[in-house]
């Protein structure tokens, strides 16, 4: 869709900005990124702690929480332990 409304403007790939701001307008109407992204981000990084920076790249902190936001379960790490009365699965080795 963005690339659509890209090249219908006639503008050529000749730069990053037109396509990132595209795509984030088009993510803040239908998705609900927030419209200040590196804000968001920088407040996210520098106030809350919830995310460190490593070079360019912003990464969760927890690896739980970046699980339940993605939608899969978050890794329990009780499952086996001696405290959960799991037995050994061969008995007597």
């Amino acid at each position: 869709m963005v690339a659509i409304i890209y090249v219908a403007a006639g503008m050529p790939y000749r730069s990053a900005w037109l396509p990132f701001t595209a795509t984030r307008w088009y993510l803040t109407l239908k998705c609900g990124l927030p419209r200040d992204l590196m804000g968001f981000l920088s407040d996210v990084h520098e106030r809350r702690g919830v995310l460190r920076q490593v070079a360019g790249l912003y990464q969760f902190r927890h690896v739980d929480l970046q699980r339940r936001l993605a939608g899969e379960p978050a890794h329990d790490t009780r499952q086996n332990s001696p405290d959960m009365g799991n037995e050994d699965p061969q008995p007597g080795v």
